[in-house]
Formats: structure tokens, sequence, C-alpha cells
């Protein structure tokens, strides 16, 4: 086990660096935690992103992607993200530039963890159609998670989200369409050192009323730079056609 473990953290602290107090961010699997009473929370970060769509492929930078996290009690947090300033090129040679869409949510806190169950949250939140005409979805979609984890031996831990959410996008016509989805990631996170906490997870989305199925493979860590504040690294694969080929990311959070 312990030549495992090693190499796990090797390898994930060579893709990125690594992770001490729980930010939601870089893993997509949302932690099942909440900040606490009057913790204010900030993580920002860079994604480099490339996916091919009918034969065309699109190269998206997105700048500032944002999530600040505040705790109006011990169990409750307000959760205000934002996608960016995204760059998007198309192997065409057109470029488009302009803000993203954010989100408005919460997540509650409604189970400690016990020997029978692990930790538990919910997270609710609802799309704001803020962003520019070429990165917003112009509706105000939702989406529920349940948000849990599960603490294991040799200070590994377990954490998975499971939900549904619509989503609205241009459909082949043009014409704008709504569609439902199931959403499910799971991640194996490991404390490599009091300040490295590295992760490899699966995630992605089952079509309900929507035809795609997205699905990415994705490892990363976070390096504590001072009791508040970490850097991060992230990067990750499509497993599906319906999913991006490739992206990488880098941020840091803080919290006050």
């Amino acid at each position: 086990m312990r030549v495992f473990t090693s190499t796990f953290c090797l390898t994930l602290i060579m893709a990125g660096t690594s992770f001490a107090f729980d930010a939601d961010r870089p893993k997509a699997t949302a932690s099942s935690s909440v900040v606490g009473y009057g913790v204010l929370e900030v993580g920002a970060g860079i994604n480099n992103r490339e996916q091919e769509v009918n034969g065309q492929d699109f190269d998206q930078i997105e700048f500032f992607n944002m999530l600040v996290r505040y705790g109006l009690t011990d169990a409750v947090e307000v959760r205000l993200g934002w996608d960016g300033y995204i760059s998007r090129e198309s192997s065409g040679s057109s470029t488009d530039k302009g803000v993203g869409d954010a989100t408005l949510g919460t997540k509650i806190f409604i189970h400690q963890e016990t020997r029978s169950f692990g930790e538990a949250s919910i997270i609710a939140q609802i799309n704001l159609p803020l962003g520019d005409d070429e990165f917003t979805s112009d509706e105000f979609d939702p989406s529920l998670l349940l948000a849990a984890s599960h603490t294991m031996k040799n200070k590994f831990s377990l954490a998975y989200n499971i939900g549904i959410g619509l989503e609205t996008a241009l459909d082949s016509t043009g014409e704008e369409k709504t569609e439902s989805s199931a959403l499910y990631s799971l991640a194996l996170e490991h404390d490599c050192t009091a300040t490295i906490d590295a992760y490899l997870e699966v995630g992605g989305a089952v079509g309900l009323s929507a035809s795609t199925d997205p699905a990415l493979l994705a490892t990363g860590a976070s390096f504590l730079l001072r009791d508040n504040l970490q850097a991060d690294a992230s990067v990750g694969v499509g497993l599906t056609d319906d999913a991006e080929d490739w992206f990488i990311g880098v941020g840091v959070s803080y919290r006050r």
C-alpha cells in the first residue's frame, strides 16, 4: 500500500500541485463540506479546453472563472459562480470573445459522517444568463446535486456527486432547446502531506431528454501556500465523443 500511495502522490503532484482546505476546486466533484459561518472563500482560475463539434475543432480559454462561497450559518452557504471571460477559436480561424454566464446557489449540510454513512450536503443552483450572446444559455437553467464523501484508510477519501440538471443550447436548426441530464462524478482523493492533496476523478452526464452523454477523466492537486491560500492545477481528457477532447487549468483559492 505504501508503494501505491507514493506512486499515486508523485504522479499527480507532477501533473499539478495540491489540497489542504476543502475548496470546491479544481475537482469537478463538489465537496460535501460547507465553509462555516462568516467564512468567505474565493476561488478563481484559467482553463484551456479543446473539443471537436461536427468536424470542427474549437479551442477555448476561460479567464478568471470564479466561485465565491460565503457561510450564512455553519450548515448553509451561498454560492456565486462565473464562467469568466471567454475566448473561443474555431478551426475556421474565427474567434469569439466575451463574458460567460453566472450561477447562484446554496449548499446545505445535511449529514455528519458516521461509521455507517458518509458526510453529505445538498447543492441547489440556477444559471444566471448574463453572458454575451455567444456564451449564454439565455435561460435560468437549474440543477440539484447530492455531494457526499467517505473517509478511508491511509489518508484516502472518496467523494461523489449525483444529481440532475437542465441545460439550454442551440440545436442543429439554430433554435433554443432545453434538455435534462443526470449528473455524476466520483473522485478518489489522498492527503499526500499536510499541505498537499491529490485526486483522480471521473464524471459527466447521462442524457435524459438530452441526446449527449459526455464523460471525462481528470487528475490534479492543490498546494497550501499559507493557512488560507492555496494553488491548484488540473488536467483531463474526454472519454466519449460528446465530451471535450482535453482540458488543463490552474487556479488559486483564498479564505478569510
